[in-house]
């Protein structure tokens, strides 16, 4: 790939007012600059994480003593749950769009064909036509249409479909593709219905909900639909406050600090017809300003279209709960054993007073519990350093379930710059595609990250991690798309749960595949989990 040198002065004075009027600082937009000079570091894939090698499996008999261990830190308060709600509902109707497109006109005749050349597309939208009453939305539909004077079930009677198609779609109608994922309806509870958001709030109370009853969320959310978040709130808030519950709810939006200019196919900086830098959200890795803005303690962190119907949450959240006493548990292993250490750091005891059996018990810990492999170190005050910076970390434990052909992220053992070898969250675009060894270890994960994550984000003192000092930024994401009409570059900040999270204490664990509900098109919601 062809290489430039961008120097500074690359960037015009108007570049420069229009990135600071953006919010963002001319440092960071060299900084982007430069990572297409340097390319993107691939990570280096040693194994990959397997049950007993880096992923504990959670025994049925293990999740009630976990989940007790974990009530504490509920009934205090410590706990919340973080939801990047901000996606819209796109990729969810994408196939309705596609047919919508093409066809002027789609009867049943045509869902009914035999022919063996007719569009597969077709057959599906046949599923979801004879089962459109069974969708949470129906009435939402209804209603839309008889808004136009359309009986929604002549229409189904006389197979005609197209205005079902187009009231579900189009921005006179209901607009489904373009509003957030969150405010779909998703479940049906006899003549009551609830939203993505609204599921999100019940599962918390199981796993959230203090001894004074409040429940702690935070969703990130598109400034567009802020207003219509709010109200919704403040509505779902005043109907559980007869049931004893109180939501604590926030709200907040991806900061275009975070954002990133667009490049060129050969590296180049973008500029748009007017001669403009062109700006573009930085990926879900931009969240985490959003999530270390948070006065957290431990943290559920959850997609907004992995929500199951409510009569599964409680078998669900108990697993959740023992994720959480996981957590608890390791956390306080860590806090103990960073008690002893804090002497020597701080100067004020002698590294040789700490007993060796102390020092082998701590890297046993690491090892066997954290799945930290540290390099041979024989200065007793630099092991001691060593053994505090590995301990003295933000901590996650994140449920795994078998890899069942999903895409996103999987669990491996990553070799790091610091000669560690640690557990981390990879996507296919993090490994290196000229190297088959590398491709070769991508393809034999046996798991899959479902993002579900606790996360624990204070310190031995209690004193809150700045979680931007954990990131790894080598690990961006360049991919190519089509804007204002031509292939550009995108870049994307490291991972949420990939880069952003590189440097914390990573523990995997199995848990069972019904504890991951997406919903990443429409005809998802009629799968067991979300009736």
């Amino acid at each position: 790939m062809k290489q430039y040198q961008h120097k500074e002065n690359q960037l015009s004075q108007n570049d420069i007012d229009h990135i600071k009027a953006h919010g963002l600082t001319k440092a960071a937009v060299l900084h982007q600059i430069r990572i297409f000079e340097k390319g993107i570091k691939y990570v280096q894939l040693a194994r990959p994480c397997l049950i007993d090698d880096g992923i504990v499996p959670l025994a049925d008999d293990d999740l009630l003593p976990l989940a007790e261990a974990f009530q504490p830190a509920i009934d205090e308060g410590r706990v919340m749950k973080f939801v990047p709600a901000s996606g819209a509902a796109t990729r969810m109707f994408q196939l309705l769009q596609s047919l919508n497109n093409v066809y002027n006109n789609i009867d049943r005749r045509m869902l009914n064909s035999e022919d063996p050349q007719i569009d597969q597309n077709l057959k599906w939208f046949r599923d979801f036509i004879y089962e459109i009453h069974d969708f949470a939305f129906f009435e939402e539909l209804q209603e839309a249409l008889k808004q136009k004077e359309i009986d929604i079930q002549d229409l189904l009677d006389k197979g005609q479909y197209k205005e079902i198609l187009r009231t579900i779609l189009d921005p006179d109608g209901l607009n489904y593709p373009s509003i957030p994922k969150a405010l779909i309806k998703f479940h049906s509870y006899g003549r009551e219905f609830r939203t993505a958001f609204e599921e999100h709030l019940v599962e918390s109370i199981e796993y959230t909900k203090d001894t004074s009853g409040i429940c702690r969320l935070h969703f990130t959310v598109n400034q567009k639909y802020l207003k219509a978040f709010e109200a919704v709130t403040q509505k779902l808030i005043r109907n559980y406050e007869a049931s004893g519950i109180t939501f604590d709810i926030g709200l907040s939006i991806q900061k275009t600090s975070t954002d990133t200019i667009l490049f060129e196919l050969d590296n180049t900086v973008f500029h748009n017809e007017k001669g403009d830098l062109v700006f573009n959200p930085g990926g879900h890795g931009s969240l985490l300003e959003n999530l270390n803005n948070l006065n957290g303690d431990i943290i559920f962190l959850k997609n907004i279209d992995n929500i199951a119907h409510g009569r599964l949450q409680s078998r669900i959240t108990l697993y959740y709960k023992a994720l959480g006493g996981m957590l608890i548990k390791l956390q306080q292993q860590c806090f103990t054993f960073l008690e002893i250490l804090v002497p020597f750091i701080e100067g004020e005891g002698n590294p040789n007073g700490i007993q060796a059996a102390k020092i082998s018990e701590i890297e046993q810990f690491c090892r066997t519990k954290l799945g930290i492999i540290l390099p041979e170190v024989s200065d007793i005050k630099e092991k001691i350093t060593l053994l505090w910076n590995m301990l003295n970390r933000p901590i996650r434990v994140c449920g795994m379930i078998k890899n069942e052909g999903h895409p996103g992220g999987f669990p491996f053992w990553v070799k790091n710059k610091d000669n560690t070898i640690s557990g981390q969250i990879v996507e296919t675009n993090q490994v290196n595609p000229y190297m088959p060894d590398q491709h070769d270890i991508f393809n034999a994960s046996t798991h899959f990250n479902p993002v579900n994550i606790v996360c624990g984000v204070r310190d031995f003192r209690g004193k809150k991690f700045d979680l931007k000092k954990f990131v790894d930024p080598d690990t961006c994401f360049i991919s190519v798309k089509t804007k204002h009409g031509k292939p550009i570059q995108i870049l994307e900040h490291p991972g949420l749960w990939n880069g952003s999270m590189a440097d914390w204490i990573t523990v995997f664990a199995e848990v069972p595949s019904e504890t991951f509900s997406p919903v990443k098109q429409v005809m998802d919601l009629r799968k067991p989990n979300h009736q």
